[in-house]
């Protein structure tokens, strides 16, 4: 039992954004406890009991602000049926995303997004809008198109952009419940995440229970 102890005592210090996340009652005890054994080859699931047990008598440092922000100040909206294309990054594309951009019916709140990197470009539109993608990239410029994304948007007070810890706890929260992010965008006080639509129902349900 002290072993089972001691590994998921180290196992919270190597990932304090889970660790600061379960504190907080952000995160399920017993699906933590299967993410525990899952990433550790020294527990087995016959000991999943003493896990859990281990998971009830760690301490933790009292709830932090970033933390009690996150769980009662946000509010969430979804928006379904969102694609996000990556494109090469070339003078072309650049001056063809002005006109994009002006074909785009904000008043109908129509989603538009533009995220330059280094060597790339990622716009976020409306699936029904898929056409104007082709309308400024040549097939060889478009590096991918990912279908069925669900946008989250968060919204959280004017103070969470002074506050640390909130894209961990959210990361954390989903991640321990197998939803992969596909991309992140913040504008703050908002925070934008981006899911495959088969986790829209689970990420959720996860980001409202975060609010309790």
């Amino acid at each position: 039992m002290a072993q089972i102890d001691k590994l998921v005592e180290s196992y919270l210090l190597q990932n304090p954004a889970i660790a600061k996340a379960y504190s907080a009652k952000l995160i399920n005890r017993r699906a933590l406890a299967r993410r525990i054994i899952e990433e550790n080859r020294e527990i087995s699931l016959r000991n999943f009991e003493a896990v859990i047990a281990a998971l009830r008598r760690a301490k933790f440092d009292k709830e932090n602000v970033a933390s009690k922000k996150i769980s009662s100040s946000f509010r969430v909206s979804v928006k379904d049926d969102i694609m996000v294309a990556s494109l090469a990054k070339t003078k072309d594309i650049m001056r063809n995303t002005e006109r994009l951009m002006q074909k785009i019916s904000y008043e109908k709140n129509e989603t538009f997004k533009f995220v330059l990197g280094s060597d790339s470009i990622k716009i976020f539109l409306d699936e029904k809008n898929l056409h104007l993608i082709d309308s400024i990239a040549t097939k060889k410029d478009i590096l991918y198109i990912r279908r069925k994304i669900s946008e989250f948007s968060l919204h959280f007070g004017e103070s969470a952009s002074s506050s640390k810890g909130i894209l961990s706890y959210v990361s954390s929260a989903l991640s321990i419940n197998d939803i992969a992010i596909e991309e992140f965008l913040t504008c703050s006080p908002e925070l934008l995440i981006y899911v495959d639509e088969k986790n829209t129902l689970k990420a959720y349900d996860t980001l409202k229970k975060m609010q309790k």
